[in-house]
């Protein structure tokens, strides 16, 4: 009885969890759908710059902070460890506030509300990832909850109110995330702080992440540097096209997501036959790639008219690009039973080099494309690359299979 209860409450849990996500999800998806009807298309481009940034910075973060937080603080005084945490974490946002206000200097929103929006991202990520390691889910849930519905309620008032200044929005959208973060932050940061422990804890935290960071730098490089490409090359119109047409040809991406949740354990199960774990890899891959494919075709008959439905006639006549975009995200989601087997057999380094490969292909093939033909030579870039990730790590994971001898002598 008592283990029955127990794999209730642990089922519980990460239903909720996942839920979170989910939600946290759905609030972006309203979110760009808001912004893009709402704000001017450079104004909305420039948001896409601001949240590309954010997102760079989210990687440097979890790898440097959060996961080597969660990792190893039960090897160290905790009070010290999350003291010498916040101090990173201040020290971060420092440092990213400075690199905004270069980045956004000239915009055309404020940039303090620019800074603000940045700020309540980091901090958001960082706040849930320290009560998810405490195992507090409730509190978690409750705070991502109140923050996801209120700023979805918020954005369509302001919608209904008929306003278009990009700041507004970005500023309420600071707000919303910011005051109940900094209220959960004030109720469990109550820690000493020790500048001793800060250098010792810092070296601990590079040794474990430092290969983390490697393969987020790289991945944000590959994934968020086309939009700046294309602020760069063409004009912020072209970058609120991107973005459009990323989000909503991505839009199987917590159901990727959820799948390498559920891979992982699943085929850990199978370590010690070869046979299922290599059939549980390809039936997974196969339905994922089903269900690409099947809104790859939906999106070349009636994407146009979910570009209508969701961002407004503004976006009608890039149904193309919505296409490549769908294209691109399908590949992408290839690498989700991949990256589950590499992980399982402790083979991150294959997945590292094909990070690295791609990565080439981003600076040889992106940058001509994206100056050439703009938003469609920025996502035949995007596919290209995609598809040399997965060609790689696809090799490897196949050369293990082959080799009886190298599947069975990780453990």
């Amino acid at each position: 009885m008592k283990n029955i209860l127990n794999k209730y409450n642990m089922l519980i849990k990460g239903s909720t969890v996942i839920f979170d996500q989910s939600l946290y999800s759905l609030t972006n998806l309203i979110t760009g759908m808001v912004l893009a009807r709402a704000v001017l298309t450079d104004d909305y481009g420039e948001f896409i710059l601001i949240t590309s940034f954010a997102t760079t910075i989210l990687g440097i973060q979890r790898s440097m902070i959060s996961v080597p937080y969660t990792v190893c603080k039960n090897e160290v005084n905790d009070n010290t460890y999350t003291s010498s945490s916040n101090t990173f974490e201040a020290i971060l946002i420092i440092i990213c506030s400075i690199i905004a206000c270069f980045l956004f200097g000239n915009s055309s929103s404020n940039l303090l509300v620019i800074c603000s929006l940045i700020i309540s991202i980091l901090l958001r990520d960082y706040i849930r990832s320290y009560l998810l390691s405490h195992l507090k889910i409730k509190i978690s849930f409750i705070l991502g909850f109140i923050i996801n519905v209120v700023q979805i309620l918020s954005l369509l008032i302001l919608y209904y109110l008929k306003t278009s200044n990009i700041s507004i929005y970005i500023g309420a959208l600071a707000i919303i995330s910011l005051i109940p973060t900094l209220i959960v932050g004030l109720i469990y940061f109550k820690r000493k702080f020790e500048a001793s422990k800060i250098r010792i804890h810092f070296l601990m935290n590079f040794k474990f992440g430092k290969w983390i960071l490697g393969s987020s730098v790289i991945a944000s490089l590959n994934s968020q540097s086309y939009p700046w490409l294309l602020s760069f090359f063409v004009d912020k119109k072209s970058v609120a096209i991107l973005g459009v047409s990323i989000a909503l040809g991505g839009l199987l991406s917590p159901i990727i997501q959820g799948t390498y949740s559920y891979m992982l354990p699943q085929i850990m199960k199978y370590r010690n036959d070869i046979e299922k774990f290599s059939y549980s890899i390809h039936m997974a891959t196969l339905i994922l790639g089903a269900m690409g494919i099947t809104w790859i075709i939906a999106c070349i008959f009636i994407g146009d008219k979910i570009m209508i439905l969701l961002y407004s006639s503004n976006y009608s006549d890039y149904k193309l690009e919505l296409i490549l975009a769908a294209i691109a995200s399908v590949i992408s989601g290839a690498t989700t039973c991949i990256n589950a087997a590499l992980d399982s057999l402790k083979r991150t380094d294959i997945a590292f080099g094909g990070l690295v490969i791609s990565f080439i292909v981003t600076i040889v093939l992106g940058i001509s494309l994206s100056y050439l033909y703009g938003v469609k030579g920025a996502l035949v870039g995007m596919i290209v690359s995609n598809i040399v990730n997965v060609a790689y790590r696809y090799k490897g994971l196949r050369n293990i299979l082959k080799n009886r001898s190298s599947f069975y002598l990780v453990r």
